[in-house]
């Protein structure tokens, strides 16, 4: 019993020419579309952002902590924002209280200010270097 190919087993079996030419018409039908959606969608976002807005003004002026509707409930979430404004100083006080503060760092690394150091003595230690493969197709 064979196995019927896949749809892309299929397809290879086409020349790139084709392949190439077929891709790149479904990507401009496709940017077509997206470019339609985002023009159709943008004053309908615009206006839900100011039903939130007058929600806000309307909630702030009545002490209350939502509104409860036969619609819904709107209510209001604060989340709080971190941004590393220097690096040096966000480390030191880190490194300061190591055993208390080191979770405060994740275990992303910035991929290429690490790769600079990449097959030199000073590769770092702890972290993986690896390369990852896609295929692209830039329009002739």
């Amino acid at each position: 019993m064979t196995k019927e190919p896949t749809e892309v087993q299929e397809l290879a079996e086409y020349n790139a020419d084709l392949l190439v030419s077929g891709y790149n018409a479904i990507a401009e039908a496709r940017d077509v579309l997206t470019a339609e959606y985002k023009a159709q969608s943008k004053p309908l976002d615009e206006k839900l952002q100011q039903i939130i807005g007058a929600l806000g003004m309307k909630l702030a002026a009545s002490g209350q902590e939502n509104f409860k509707t036969a619609y819904g409930t709107y209510y209001e979430s604060t989340i709080k924002k971190v941004r590393v404004t220097c690096m040096e100083t966000w480390l030191a006080w880190i490194i300061a209280d190591w055993e208390n503060r080191k979770q405060c760092l994740t275990q992303h690394a910035s991929k290429e200010e690490v790769v600079k150091f990449e097959n030199t003595a000073d590769e770092p230690a702890g972290v993986e270097i690896s390369d990852y493969t896609s295929g692209h197709i830039r329009k002739a």
